[in-house]
């Protein structure tokens, strides 16, 4: 007998100088680095959730989570930054596991990100953040398929968040000295405002021999959309530590959890991004290069296999997944004393994926960013 099943799944979604010359590219670094994060996990991470037999393509809720800042104790009043990002990934690979399928295409898909974002960093180091995405989300099926490409455009998913550098809380009332190290945590929440199509984009069948004989043909839908269609609770963190006048490490990390299902019954697993990068000053305020491995992880959504005939869900179960660790290069540093930049590429170097689903292929990201204050 052939049984078809059509099962559900669905894919993912900077510092170092002198002791006060340090100080400042240690900051700077947290601070361009963080107001892109996403702009560094696809940012990143633009952007995207992996999955089984349902996939997702689009922006992440982490997308840009950050800021922080280091290599001060304190400010003298309140600092406001602005950044305005863009960020391109592209999805071009279909996989299976950590091999690439050869029984049929998906397609690719391109992402074009545009975020614009703000922190206001208080004396003691209390940060609060918000984020706006707006993207272009593009797609091109197979060569034999009859289906045309397509373009979706709008807002991806607002991010608000509030955090606290730890370094401003610890000094001693008799040290002069700038910090080392810092570390700033966040906590946030993403707003389901971004656009969001449950249609599917683009589409591959597979057939799969069952343990008793029988066959299964399923069809892995992979969807283009520029939002989750839900809240999502998001905690982060950023540390910084200067090993040397010219040298330091960095590290980010940040999970996403959404909160609820989507309109199409939905519900998307957890992402989870990092990096470890060892920062260098080329040179001093105006140039900085850091470079190290980078991962991204999306966990298993839990999905509705069938309906009944009312339409509603007849059974779940958890599918995909999808697991990239990769390479991160950064460029940053500073125009003027108040305007900064960052240029950023990621490359993935090794995936698995849960399921047949379009991985990214490589992404990358630029950014200025502006202070008013002190």
């Amino acid at each position: 007998m052939i049984a078809r099943a059509r099962r559900r799944h669905v894919p993912a979604r900077n510092f170092a100088p002198n002791a006060a010359l340090m100080a400042r590219n240690i900051k700077r670094g947290l601070v361009l680095a963080t107001l892109t994060l996403g702009c560094a996990w696809a940012l990143p991470t633009a952007a995207h959730h992996h999955a089984g037999a349902v996939g997702r393509v689009g922006t992440s809720s982490l997308s840009l989570f950050g800021p922080a800042g280091a290599g001060r104790y304190a400010l003298a009043g309140p600092e406001l930054r602005l950044a305005l990002s863009y960020d391109f990934t592209f999805f071009g690979r279909a996989l299976d596991g950590s091999a690439r399928f050869e029984r049929g295409d998906l397609g690719t898909a391109q992402l074009h990100l545009m975020t614009v974002a703000t922190v206001l960093e208080l004396p003691r180091g209390t940060l609060f953040g918000a984020a706006l995405p707006v993207g272009v989300l593009s797609t091109s099926p197979p060569a034999d398929s009859e289906n045309a490409g397509r373009t979706a455009s709008g807002l991806g998913d607002v991010q608000l968040w509030v955090g606290q550098r730890l370094a401003p809380l610890l000094k001693r009332s008799d040290s002069a000295s700038a910090p080392r190290a810092d570390l700033a945590l966040r906590a946030g929440v993403s707003l389901p405002t971004g656009r969001y199509d449950p249609s599917a984009g683009l589409t591959v069948t597979d057939v799969v021999g069952g343990p008793d004989g029988s066959i299964d043909i399923i069809t892995f839908d992979t969807r283009t959309t520029l939002g989750l269609d839900t809240f999502a609770l998001m905690f982060g963190m950023e540390g910084a530590l200067a090993l040397s006048s010219r040298f330091a490490l960095q590290t980010s990390h940040a999970v996403s959890i959404p909160l609820s299902q989507t309109r199409d019954g939905i519900l998307w697993g957890p992402d989870v991004v990092g990096a470890l990068l060892l920062a260098a000053t080329i040179l001093p305020e105006w140039l900085s290069l850091a470079a190290g491995p980078a991962y991204n992880s999306h966990f298993a959504d839990s999905v509705p296999t069938d309906r009944d005939t009312a339409g509603a869900d007849a059974g779940r179960a958890r599918l995909g997944g999808r697991h990239d660790v990769g390479a991160a290069a950064r460029l940053f540093g500073r125009l003027t004393p108040r305007l900064g930049y960052f240029i950023r590429a990621n490359v993935p170097l090794w995936q698995w994926t849960g399921g047949v689903q379009l991985a990214e292929t490589f992404s990358l990201g630029a950014a200025l960013t502006y202070s008013f204050g002190s």
